[in-house]
């Protein structure tokens, strides 16, 4: 009796490992389709755009190209991608599309750093901050080739180890442009540690489940990013049952103040490498909706979507202020560019409109003729140590 019993149970185990496979499958490939063809991005919307039906394609191509693939050091970038609008290279680097000097004595390489607002969330390979200052730039005389490095998701230190990694291959630029702010204050508010890449603990869980000692808790890992469990979470959320926030760190001062630490160090060390191998350098504190005023009503309602986090941002900023003088004579705090300006300039909290990316590039291109234009930068070869 006891035998049957035991046959009854793992039949109906089974059973039930069959129907859960087939159930996950279908869901799976229902998913899939939602995501591709179904989910629109909201952000085609914004009153930054005059056509929105341009926006709504370029929107379906952006998320077509934001597969990512591993890369050592920095975790991640794009996969290749070609399309109408966006195009990445087999190094997962952006396009920029500028017009070039056909006579020029002198081509300045300029590599920009940055998280998805310098990658052009929200524009074409041709109206991205870097394509601008390209194209600025070229109006102004000054030949460059323009290499844009920024990558969605990613922390200044991201941005540094990259940087490091690109001068041990030798690629040694005349210029180094940095530009951040949103990424290392969210994902500091999101972890509660300053300087982390975004979801760290999401790869901690990830490494520690490999270990012989923990490989039991695979299927857990599996079940919880199964479709079955965003099936089950998607109807806990409409009903109320289940609600996701980010909990507020402890201490939001001395940790916003950590923030500032962490970006003031790599500040440091990047100008260590400028002096070392012979390069100059910009760094940029970027704008978000939060420091923007008057806001339109769209931008409002952006804001609004992640008001749990603008105190925080404030406190930051308010550490940045403090420290301005004190970080870098290249440092430039630009978060209150848009003051002022009653014209949409944003299309979610951080990320700009193809406009406003001009008018980020135009701050850009007068430094950076500036900077090029000082005593032995026209002839500077990248290698040899300067004064950045």
């Amino acid at each position: 009796m006891k035998y049957v019993r035991i046959i009854e149970i793992r039949a109906l185990f089974l059973r039930t490992l069959v129907v859960f496979l087939l159930l996950e499958g279908i869901l799976s490939l229902l998913f899939h389709i939602k995501d591709t063809y179904f989910s629109p991005d909201p952000r085609r919307h914004a009153d930054a755009y005059t056509d929105r039906e341009v926006a709504a394609r370029y929107f379906q191509e952006h998320h077509a190209s934001a597969s990512m693939t591993w890369h050592p050091y920095v975790y991640w970038r794009r996969k290749p991608f070609s399309g109408t609008y966006i195009h990445v290279d087999t190094q997962g680097v952006r396009r920029s599309v500028y017009p070039r000097l056909t006579e020029a004595d002198t081509t300045y390489r300029i590599i920009f750093y940055g998280g998805s607002t310098m990658w052009g969330t929200g524009a074409p390979d041709e109206a991205t901050i870097p394509s601008h200052v390209g194209d600025l730039l070229t109006r102004k005389g000054i030949d460059t080739e323009i290499v844009n490095r920024g990558e969605t998701g990613y922390v200044t230190t991201q941005e540094v180890i990259d940087l490091l990694r690109r001068l041990q291959e030798g690629d040694i630029p005349h210029v180094v442009v940095f530009f951040d702010g949103a990424n290392d204050v969210f994902t500091a508010y999101q972890q509660g540690v300053a300087g982390w890449p975004q979801n760290e603990y999401h790869r901690m869980e990830e490494f520690n489940l490999s270990q012989p000692d923990r490989r039991w808790k695979l299927p857990l890992l599996f079940l919880r990013n199964s479709a079955v469990a965003r099936l089950v979470r998607g109807i806990l959320h409409k009903t109320g049952l289940l609600q996701h926030r980010i909990s507020a760190p402890a201490h939001p001062d001395s940790l916003a103040s950590e923030v500032v630490e962490r970006y003031a160090a790599n500040i440091r060390m990047v100008e260590a490498l400028a002096r070392a191998y012979g390069f100059k350098v910009l760094f940029y504190w970027q704008p978000v909706t939060f420091t923007k005023t008057p806001l339109t009503p769209y931008e409002a309602r952006e804001a609004a979507r992640l008001q749990y986090l603008e105190p925080f941002y404030a406190t930051v900023n308010r550490h940045i202020r403090a420290r301005r003088e004190r970080l870098s004579i290249h440092f430039h705090d630009i978060s209150h560019l848009f003051d002022g300006e009653p014209a949409p300039m944003f299309i979610d909290w951080c990320h700009l409109s193809p406009e406003a990316n001009r008018r980020i590039a135009l701050r850009m291109a007068e430094d950076l003729a500036l900077l090029l234009s000082t005593k032995g930068a026209r002839n500077q070869r990248p290698g040899s140590p300067v004064d950045p």
